[in-house]
């Protein structure tokens, strides 16, 4: 007997004549009682199911760009029955992307990834690639506008996450540029010195010439003549087309004549 047959006989059995109804009553109460309190609520199964048209629609929208305000109230709804989505707060977090806000972005990219390491997915690492993909460019992109608006210790915290952040074999060297130019703005050397001396590890020929004229720039600025000079003739050394290194070598040989 199905539940909405095995309901229906019960509550027609309650409201039979008085010699058709149930003579052991509390018994009886206590089935009624199950029966008029059933929840005919989705199934786990149902809930899924309406929870993947629900994101599929927010997907659309973000995908295409459009409706993003309807697309947060799919979310919102969403939360409310699965919290523990990873995909839900990434796909929040790529609306808040496309609207330039970071700092919410960020939050929403962290928390996905929370939720990703405690659902124990198969691949933990690979699944976690776009999430770190998208938090390496808000976080560039936030400390970007902290370093235009002269903030550079909050600049200088966003790029040192993305460091952290970095998967192997991944290159950043723009961001590596950006960390060493803010400290040299914040004036900590030693900190310039950590992050430079890691950066030099495994670079490639380009890249030290490169990194040896950013430390040059560092003592220039300290007004270093030896360490400056000797840095920039190592840089020539090792690639002789560096005109950054060749126009600061000649800046400084005017400077401190």
């Amino acid at each position: 007997m199905t539940m909405e047959n095995f309901k229906l006989y019960y509550i027609r059995k309650a409201f039979a004549p008085p010699k058709e109804r149930f003579t052991h009553l509390r018994r009886e109460a206590l089935r009624l009682k199950y029966i008029w309190s059933y929840e005919e609520m989705p199934t786990r199964c149902r809930v899924q199911q309406e929870l993947n048209t629900l994101y599929k629609e927010a997907f659309n929208y973000v995908k295409n760009n459009e409706n993003l305000s309807e697309a947060s109230k799919l979310i919102t709804k969403m939360l409310k029955h699965d919290p523990k989505s990873h995909k839900i707060y990434a796909l929040r977090g790529t609306i808040f992307e496309i609207q330039g806000k970071w700092t919410k972005a960020i939050n929403n990219y962290e928390i996905a990834r929370l939720m990703l390491k405690l659902a124990n997915v198969p691949s933990y690492e690979e699944a976690d690639i776009p999430y770190i993909k998208s938090l390496i460019k808000c976080y560039e992109a936030r400390g970007d506008c902290y370093y235009e608006h002269e903030l550079f210790l909050q600049a200088a915290s966003d790029y040192e996450r993305i460091v952290t952040l970095k998967p192997p074999d991944t290159s950043i060297i723009d961001v590596e540029n950006k960390l060493l130019t803010t400290m040299k703005n914040l004036n900590k050397y030693d900190a310039f010195c950590s992050y430079w001396n890691e950066f030099m590890q495994n670079s490639n020929a380009m890249r030290l010439s490169d990194l040896l004229t950013l430390h040059a720039k560092y003592k220039f600025f300290l007004r270093d003549i030896e360490l400056t000079r000797e840095f920039l003739l190592e840089a020539l050394a090792i690639n002789e087309n560096n005109k950054e290194a060749q126009k600061l070598l000649q800046m400084q040989s005017f400077v401190f004549i």
